[in-house]
């Protein structure tokens, strides 16, 4: 669409559906430039999150289905969106949430007018078969069982194994809140994720900023081991880890 904009708004079309049309959520974008360049008189959105963040976005996505239907911009963020904004905040009077609330009810009454809301439970529910949920436990291969445990027994992976138990520093504190909160060895992952970002120390975020990486290192190993070999385009190295992998098998 954003490619062939000025080929698809020369033609006239009977209607314009667009699936996932929260797509549509920023007005700035050149797809939403696209989209609001065709014909206005049956635009259709299919969306599961007409809102997502904010009320701007619900703003523009209204607006390309059915312009004007809230109103130019200033006007929805000064009758609606800052008076809502203003009652969701904490510690807020009873008159301003009542406005909030009031607010909220008038907008959601005026989005009844250009939206169809349809729920499983409401339309589908005798027509939907039963959920079943059928759990297949796979064992990993001996390839991926000795991936793992060379993984586990890297210094990364060993500053959360071991953070609970007692600094041999003798001090009484864990390891994690003392000497062992960030690697002092090669630790490819640790130096691939630039740690240095991290608040350490007094901040105590390491070496727990590491936790969802190394779990989805561990993930990668558990699905396909070659989501681990090494990038084509790195430079450094590549013929030789590729050897190794290989070796490994």
């Amino acid at each position: 669409l954003v490619r062939n904009s000025d080929a698809f708004a020369s033609r006239t079309w009977s209607a314009c559906v667009f699936d996932e049309a929260h797509q549509l959520k920023n007005d700035k974008t050149k797809r939403y430039e696209a989209a609001y360049s065709l014909q206005k008189e049956r635009r259709f959105g299919l969306s599961g999150t007409v809102m997502q963040n904010s009320y701007d976005e619900l703003w523009c996505l209204f607006d390309w289905a059915y312009p004007g239907s809230l109103g130019d911009v200033k006007h929805f963020k000064e009758y609606y969106s800052k008076v809502m904004q203003q009652a969701q905040r904490h510690g807020v009077d009873d008159t301003t949430l009542g406005r909030g609330r009031d607010k909220a009810e008038q907008l959601r009454r005026l989005l009844r007018k250009y939206m169809l809301k349809r729920t499983k439970k409401d339309t589908l529910a005798d027509q939907l078969p039963q959920k079943a949920d059928n759990v297949v436990f796979c064992d990993m291969s001996a390839l991926q069982i000795r991936a793992s445990k060379r993984l586990l027994e890297m210094e990364e992976f060993q500053l959360l194994i071991r953070h609970e138990e007692p600094c041999d520093c003798g001090s009484g504190e864990k390891r994690a809140r003392c000497c062992y909160q960030e690697c002092t060895g090669p630790a490819p992952l640790w130096r691939s994720y630039d740690h240095e970002k991290h608040v350490t120390r007094n901040g105590y975020l390491c070496p727990y900023c590491m936790t969802f990486p190394l779990m989805q290192t561990l993930i990668k190993v558990s699905n396909h081991l070659e989501l681990l070999k090494p990038d084509p385009e790195d430079e450094y190295g590549n013929d030789e880890a590729r050897e190794k992998f290989e070796r490994a098998r």
